[in-house]
């Protein structure tokens, strides 16, 4: 969401700074962290698991590995 007015001016004067969205869905979360960390998408298995665990720390968890 881009938000405009003087009170929300960036540092480079385009008047607009973006506004932070929502959480990524479980699987898409999994997805981006592996690209980003092993440069590899998750496998199946890992792919199915993962959005189904009830673990509120998983997503933690999964950047700590």
């Amino acid at each position: 969401m881009l938000l405009s007015g003087a009170h929300n001016r960036s540092s480079y004067g385009h008047g607009f700074v973006l506004a932070p969205g929502c959480f990524a869905a479980a699987a898409e979360f999994l997805r981006r962290a592996n690209l980003d960390i092993a440069g590899r998408n998750p496998t199946a298995e890992r792919a199915a698991a993962f959005p189904d665990s009830t673990d509120p720390d998983k997503r933690r968890k999964l950047i700590d590995e």
